[in-house]
């Protein structure tokens, strides 16, 4: 079964184009090499606020991929995930908040005769 894996990202305006570095050069590649698939990142229509923490102003962004087995998504998320999430937070610090979803592809249009 395939799996998307979405990671929502808020990123502070001011780190936003090393955000976008951070992910082409670091996540995309670890991604790739950890066998996920179709990796991109896009930005959230209308999702405008404030960093509570830092007051800067931010935008919201999906980082999606997708797992085309269990063993792959659960090793990306066991071995690869956690040292980049550590990274970024390591650079961005309190700039950049997220959360992840696993969702299992049950039905596609591409499935359908």
């Amino acid at each position: 079964m395939m799996t998307l894996l979405n990671t929502t990202f808020s990123i502070d305006d001011n780190v936003l184009e090393r955000f976008k570095t951070f992910v082409a050069d670091v996540i995309a590649p670890a991604a790739k090499h950890g066998r996920m698939e179709h990796i991109s990142l896009g930005a959230i229509q209308g999702a405008r606020d404030v960093n509570a923490i830092t007051g800067q102003p931010a935008s919201s962004y999906a980082l999606q991929m997708y797992a085309p087995s269990r063993l792959v998504l659960k090793n990306y998320m066991a071995n690869i995930e956690p040292a980049l999430m550590a990274q970024l937070m390591e650079q961005f610090g309190t700039g950049v908040a997220m959360f992840t979803t696993a969702i299992d592809i049950i039905w596609t249009a591409d499935d359908a005769k």
